[in-house]
């Protein structure tokens, strides 16, 4: 019979999400045998592999019960490397339920631990962590600092796979603040190193992360092509959850271009995997963007009950940060059926969880939504002190695809206060954001509103200028939903200039989108074309419908 430390020591080398669930079985068969042979370090080391693959399975907390036996029993022996590994994984279970405060004290004590040793590659994993913690409170240059530490170790250790990891993880810092040429760079150098070590799981990560930059500067089919050839790699591997997560970005791919039944088929098909591998946090996910699916279709209670699901997932495993974000969702859905005070009391329990956990994007979110319900019942000064209070965290952070949306929303505000000028400058700056970016549904977003404000002022023919250049692009993007908008934009322009034939046949084309998307703003298209029926068509109101509210893509 093998020694225990050898079979524990294989185990841990190929310890992934997909094999888990396998390794468990086995490690549970060694921590009996290792307490049969009273080996304390061969039953902590089993201990904290069973938490890994507990916590890989989304089970987070048995894997912290599990880690916390192992934790004492290293202590009890004086084994500080032991010690140091089942911190790091107790902050890393921390990290996953939104538990910022206690990870942080984890990943400190294991750090010092590490120091002491001078155990240079636990060092480096640890930092880069103490990165991934201050990046999801958006404390970016925190995070940045964090992880050039990490790179700067592991570039002096020669760990290739170190340094791509960590460049990764830099590369997502970049993408989230907008700045997509660099991450696209950092993604390429990341690529090349796992190319060059053969590393294909490293190389399916980072086509399915270029894959999400293309989709945000709006190229859907490059997105498309990488996300397929992800998923590709990850299907020869064997490995499941990759193959979830590239049909999940597909499933968000197609509802952001309006496919909303090949979105429901691709988060659904997702979700089947995770619930295979029984990965709670996935399948929470997954819920959730169902949920976001029945929202945009207009089914409420469907919406709910996926939500209500997501969120319950969320509460037993302790992960605050998917709660406010669950919550946020549910003050969505009460926003969009007019209920301003359920809505409110939802946004002000998702600022809170947000506040505590310090996460400065998930506050600039609501607190832009709470300024959103100011708006809409008319507390101007109200609105405009919330958009700002947003805004000023946008900039602080320079998160360049918030600041773009905040002062879009500031623009509506200007505009319905009268202020034309203030209204236009905001919007301009608004797009010339998003066309540095390349944000290509954003810029047709930005020209439909700079539409709207030219068909208030009576330009139409700058309005209808503007109107099809958003067309125009959404119908190249395939944005389904955007096209049904500014068919019935230019309908509206057509129906106010008398040219009624036109207007009909533009409001057909609108209505005959929106009933395939399965969208309830079917009915307000249905809606224009009775009231062209009618004998006596009522005035239609300028400046409306506006872009409509949907949910976040992911």
């Amino acid at each position: 019979m093998r020694e225990l430390k050898t079979v524990l020591g294989e185990i841990a080398d190929r310890l992934d999400r997909n094999a888990a669930a396998s390794a468990y079985v086995q490690l549970e068969v060694l921590l009996s045998q290792s307490r049969e042979l009273n080996d304390r370090g061969a039953e902590a080391t089993a201990l904290q592999l069973m938490g890994v693959a507990a916590r890989l399975q989304g089970r987070l907390e048995e894997a912290r019960l599990l880690l916390e036996e192992s934790l004492r029993l290293a202590a009890d022996m004086a084994d500080s490397h032991g010690e140091a590994a089942s911190c790091g994984e107790l902050g890393l279970i921390d990290l996953a339920r939104g538990d910022y405060a206690s990870a942080r004290s984890f990943f400190e004590r294991a750090l010092g631990i590490s120091a002491q040793l001078q155990d240079a590659h636990t060092t480096a994993s640890t930092l880069h962590h103490l990165g991934v913690l201050a990046e999801l409170q958006a404390d970016y240059d925190r995070a940045r600092d964090l992880y050039e530490q990490s790179l700067a170790i592991n570039e002096r250790l020669g760990s290739r796979l170190g340094v791509a990891i960590t460049k990764y993880q830099i590369a997502m810092l970049a993408q989230l603040k907008g700045s997509y040429d660099e991450a696209c760079r950092l993604y390429q150098e990341c690529l090349a190193i796992s190319e060059e070590m053969g590393e294909r799981a490293g190389i399916a990560s980072t086509k399915h992360q270029l894959g999400i930059i293309a989709q945000g500067r709006g190229d859907y089919d490059e997105a498309r092509r990488l996300y397929g050839e992800s998923l590709a790699i990850f299907g020869e591997l064997g490995d499941r959850s990759g193959v979830a997560n590239a049909k999940h970005q597909l499933g968000v791919l197609a509802q952001q271009q309006g496919d909303y039944p090949e979105a429901r088929r691709l988060y659904q098909e997702s979700l089947e995997i995770k619930e295979e591998l029984g990965d709670r946090s996935g399948i929470a996910q997954s819920k959730h963007q169902l949920g976001n699916i029945a929202y945009l279709t207009g089914d409420y209670p469907e919406a709910r009950d996926l939500y209500e699901q997501s969120l319950a997932i969320a509460q037993e495993l302790g992960d605050r940060s998917g709660i406010a974000i669950t919550k946020h969702q549910f003050g969505m859905l009460a926003q969009e059926q007019g209920d301003y005070p359920e809505a409110r009391r939802l946004y002000q329990e998702s600022l809170s969880i947000a506040e505590e956990l310090g996460d400065r994007s998930g506050m600039a979110k609501t607190k832009h939504q709470l300024g959103m319900i100011a708006h809409e019942e008319g507390d101007y000064p109200k609105a405009r002190r919330l958009y700002e209070e947003s805004l000023a965290l946008a900039e602080e952070f320079g998160i360049r695809p918030g600041i773009a949306k905040i002062k879009h929303q500031l623009g509506m505000l200007a505009e319905d206060q009268g202020d034309y000028p203030e209204a236009r400058r905001l919007y301009q700056e608004s797009l010339e954001i998003k066309e540095e970016l390349g944000d290509r549904l954003g810029i047709a977003e930005s020209k439909h509103q700079l539409g709207m404000l030219a068909r208030q002022q009576g330009d139409y023919p700058e309005a209808c200028r503007l109107y099809q250049e958003s067309l125009d692009i959404e119908e190249e993007l395939g944005h389904r939903f955007g096209i049904a908008q500014s068919k019935a934009a230019l309908g509206n322009l057509a129906e106010e200039q008398g040219d009624i034939p036109a207007a009909r046949a533009l409001y057909q084309e609108a209505l005959a989108i929106l009933e395939a998307l399965g969208s309830p703003y079917a009915e307000a298209a249905r809606g224009d074309l009775e009231r062209l029926a009618s004998e006596e068509p009522k005035e239609k109101p300028k400046g409306k419908p506006r872009k409509k509210r949907r949910p976040p893509a992911s």
